[in-house]
């Protein structure tokens, strides 16, 4: 439910869903509460399909990401994959612009979003990771130059160890699952003839 005027509370659903699958499927959705503890939520999710399934990587979207966060997917030892929409850091345009300038399919730079900085390779425990987006490739191929589209994501995955285009593949597969809550939000809600 979006956040109306005079409405005291706005609420997103999370997922625990099997994304990396033939079949997409859901194992648990709950309404989250902006106003309350996400990170406490978000944990107690992350408790539940550890019965079930042993599930390795988590894809959020840059609304349920933050410090907190990070350090909730730590104490779970999980690895996890973020799109990052608003505030982007400025050295993603240095990222773009030297991708674009060396023919690059990704380019990646040390960060520590608790520390809001780069940090040296060596020490990296998570990256920034920008990417041309699809459109952007389709734009390509019929000559159009296109200095938007692109994808930002901040991960724990080593981008030499899976390559930054594996990681937005992977990403991306999240996407039947929200395919489905619009279709469930938008679609199967009750509409008001008044």
């Amino acid at each position: 439910m979006d956040q109306k005027a005079g409405s005291s509370f706005a609420f997103q659903i999370a997922s625990i869903s099997l994304a990396n699958v033939k079949m997409p499927v859901t194992l648990a959705a709950k309404s989250i509460q902006r106003r309350g503890s996400i990170e406490h939520q978000i944990d107690e999710m992350l408790t539940y399909p550890k019965h079930y399934v042993e599930h390795d990587i988590v894809c959020m979207d840059g609304g349920f990401y933050g410090r907190g966060m990070h350090d909730c997917l730590e104490e779970h030892s999980l690895k996890f994959i973020s799109r990052l929409r608003a505030r982007t850091p400025a050295i993603i345009e240095d990222l773009k612009e030297a991708a674009i300038h060396y023919n690059m399919d990704y380019n990646a730079a040390g960060y520590d979003v608790r520390l809001g900085d780069v940090i040296p390779e060596s020490e990296a425990e998570s990256w920034l990771i920008t990417l041309p987006s699809k459109k952007r490739f389709e734009r390509a191929e019929t000559g159009t130059e296109d200095k938007g589209n692109w994808e930002v994501y901040y991960t724990n995955l080593d981008p030499e160890e899976f390559g930054g285009l594996e990681i937005g593949r992977r990403y991306r597969q999240r996407w039947t699952i929200e395919t489905a809550y619009r279709l469930m939000k938008h679609d199967f809600t009750a509409k008001s003839a008044s």
